[in-house]
């Protein structure tokens, strides 16, 4: 498994047509041996004790509004700690 590391940032401004970007964290984009992506891990400075993570969508996976706005999880999973994959 081999892991690509890129920098998050954010656009912190303009200038004269110029952007300005500030950086607030780092992703780590976690592949398998035939390259596909099997998680991306996230550390943002602004939350640096909370842990987040990203997997791509299994076919088993119900695709609705509502997951694809909140990451795949309900709010309901998210508040009692049971979102899990």
């Amino acid at each position: 498994m081999a892991t690509q590391t890129l920098k998050l940032n954010v656009k912190s401004g303009e200038k004269d047509g110029k952007n300005f970007w500030d950086r607030c964290g780092v992703l780590f984009v976690n592949t398998d041996d035939s390259g596909n992506i099997t998680s991306i891990n996230v550390k943002h400075s602004m939350f640096p004790d909370v842990d987040m993570v990203a997997f791509p969508r299994r076919d088993e996976d119900p695709v609705t509004e509502l997951l694809q706005h909140q990451g795949g999880f309900t709010a309901l999973e998210r508040s009692q700690g049971t979102a899990s994959r």
